[in-house]
């Protein structure tokens, strides 16, 4: 099944949602006992954006790129585009000519 743009931008809308503020983590423990409660919703949301990376693959590094961009220019908050590039950067690892 087709991934919209909309669908891409759910995912990552839900990924930036449940990312705990910097300052309530005092460590990576801490980080990842908290990220376990919504596991296989971040697998969902990773899968859907891994599924619009391969979707538009064929188009080339540059289109996707630009896709990467729409969506960090879409964002002000520091948190935010770092969620989107963090999890684009690895979920789209091997679509096409992406690599981290």
């Amino acid at each position: 099944m087709p991934v919209s743009r909309s669908d891409l931008q759910s995912a990552l809308a839900f990924l930036i949602s449940i990312e705990p503020p910097p300052e309530s983590i005092s460590n990576m423990s801490e980080y990842n006992k908290l990220m376990a409660r919504h596991h296989e919703a971040i697998s969902d949301a990773k899968a859907t954006i891994r599924a619009y990376g391969m979707q538009i693959a064929h188009r080339g590094l540059e289109f996707m790129q630009e896709e990467l961009q729409l969506q960090l220019n879409e964002e002000e908050d520091a948190i935010a585009k770092s969620v989107i590039q963090a999890t684009v950067t690895q979920v789209w690892d091997g679509c096409g000519k992406w690599r981290p």
